[in-house]
């Protein structure tokens, strides 16, 4: 019971501190490639979230030919003014990524770099370019599991993110 009522208060609190934040949230295209190693580079489409209380940002996102989907949580541990609206940014973080009928599944980290420019003075509408490195773990099942590493994973998008203030 105790464990109920602090899991229920930690999310009302996590909940409360956007309540006062700003935060950004918009659509997201990118490609995966793999440096020419493997055939690779699917388009994708997503969606970003983004509070500026937080360095963290939440990309979920879907390839549509490749009948894949994942997300992308990543750290901007460093962000950097790099003129009056474009800012330089870093990041770590995780992806998780697999294809809609459970045959494949891969997880690997992220470090990555990207530029971040707010188009008005009041801040309220983002564009944003980013590429990491993101070697991946994982399986993929064919007549038996077939467990992989893809160590030249590099997803490459940029989006709009529209400020609620």
């Amino acid at each position: 019971m105790k464990i109920k009522t602090g899991l229920i208060v930690l999310t009302i609190l996590f909940s409360a501190s956007f309540a006062f934040a700003e935060y950004g949230l918009g659509g997201d295209a990118g490609f995966n490639s793999s440096l020419f190693i493997e055939k690779e580079g699917e388009p994708a489409l997503g969606i970003s979230f983004r509070s500026d209380e937080s360095p963290w940002c939440v990309t979920a996102f879907a390839e549509p030919f490749d009948s894949t989907a994942g997300i992308f949580l990543d750290n901007w541990f460093v962000y950097e003014k790099a003129g009056s609206l474009l800012e330089f940014f870093t990041f770590w973080g995780a992806g998780l990524s697999g294809d809609y009928y459970g045959n494949s599944l891969y997880f690997g980290p992220r470090l990555g770099i990207g530029l971040d420019m707010f188009l008005s003075e009041n801040r309220n509408l983002e564009f944003y370019l980013q590429g990491a490195w993101h070697p991946r773990f994982g399986y993929k099942k064919n007549n038996d599991f077939e467990f992989s590493f893809k160590p030249f994973s590099i997803p490459v998008n940029g989006g709009l993110r529209i400020w609620v203030r």
